[in-house]
């Protein structure tokens, strides 16, 4: 939604303080988690799946998870880089399980096709292959314009139909609360997400506003979703990991990529340090049932502006992404189930007309 030119410039002070600081005031983990250590085991018997984990902080919080004893899913685009990075885990993680899905966030049929695999690899068909956590990481930064716009629907529409398609997996997780983690970013606060324009065709273009809008509809979606799943066993919640010297800027030139990762590396993150915040609100034990919030510098709640979540836009975002991801009726067979065992009014499980 448009925000008023105070309202912007606010946003980009905050945003450009909070990277310039973010060096020093960068929380370590909680001591003695452990969850943080090598090998520790902590996370043994369970399965995550991690998009864009091949490279960044996707593929450090992969490599954590893996060293938490999970078995680690990683989905990925390019499959030699899957590979590569799967033999790297391994390497840092002597015993690490580590498995890999094809997954094409760009294409909703890479989408269904990587659930459709990921969930036939089960000793049992009578029930769904447990998922007990799914960290939507994946993604897309400084792409050309595009119709759909790349960053909204790669970042945000590929893996929203991803979730609702794996609501099966998460839910058969049943004795405890499974985690999903949208690896959002605070760059939310300078979007500007207007619904009649979201590819840029009445306004000129601007790869980060575009992004922004990206990261905000995640959130935006994460709110949508958490309304919707009332009390089941399943937390939804947001990361912000700070701004790390990744290739997640790949598409803006290797000058601008010299620099992000040379003069950057002197107030950026590592994708080590930035893959903390996600790690944690995946396994941590003390996240419990706390859901719908967004997480920074490892721990901390982070406050995005009531005004850029207000609830008439959550709605409509939940909408447009349905038809954006073409979401079927049977799509949301397992929302609709959760909505009637867990108190939530079935009618905001529809597909729109």
């Amino acid at each position: 939604m448009p925000q008023s030119t105070a309202e912007y410039l606010g946003g980009y002070i905050r945003l450009i303080g909070d990277t310039l600081s973010q060096r020093f005031v960068n929380r370590s983990p909680p001591q003695g988690h452990a969850l943080f250590h090598s090998s520790s085991g902590y996370l043994r018997g369970k399965v995550a799946l991690v998009t864009g984990a091949n490279t960044g902080i996707g593929f450090e919080t992969s490599r954590s998870l893996a060293a938490a004893g999970a078995t680690v899913v990683l989905a990925c685009r390019n499959r030699g880089k899957a590979e590569a990075a799967a033999q790297a885990i391994r390497l840092a993680v002597p015993d690490a399980n580590i498995q890999i899905e094809n997954l094409d966030l760009s294409s909703l049929s890479s989408v269904r096709d990587c659930v459709h695999t990921f969930a036939s690899r089960t000793a049992s068909a009578a029930a769904p292959r447990p998922l007990h956590i799914l960290v939507l990481n994946g993604g897309v930064m400084g792409a050309p314009q595009s119709s759909p716009e790349t960053h909204f629907f790669v970042n945000h529409v590929g893996h929203a139909l991803l979730t609702l398609l794996l609501l099966p997996n998460l839910l058969a997780a049943q004795n405890e609360t499974t985690r999903v983690v949208l690896v959002s970013s605070l760059t939310s606060v300078i979007s500007d997400l207007r619904w009649n324009d979201l590819d840029f065709k009445a306004r000129k273009y601007n790869w980060m506003t575009a992004y922004a809008n990206s990261k905000l509809a995640m959130l935006l979606f994460m709110k949508a979703l958490v309304r919707r799943l009332g009390s089941a066993p399943i937390t939804v919640n947001a990361v912000h990991p700070g701004e790390a010297t990744s290739d997640v800027a790949r598409y803006l030139g290797r000058v601008w990529m010299w620099l992000h990762q040379n003069v950057g590396k002197f107030f950026l993150l590592s994708t080590a340090e930035s893959a903390r915040t996600s790690v944690y609100v995946a396994g941590a034990k003390e996240i419990g049932k706390d859901t719908g919030h967004m997480f920074h510098r490892v721990w901390h709640k982070m406050e995005i502006p009531e005004r850029l979540l207000d609830e008439e836009d959550v709605e409509r975002l939940w909408e447009v992404t349905l038809a954006m991801a073409e979401v079927r009726t049977e799509d949301l067979d397992m929302l609709t189930r959760i909505a009637l065992a867990h108190g939530v009014d079935k009618t905001l499980i529809r597909v729109p007309p």
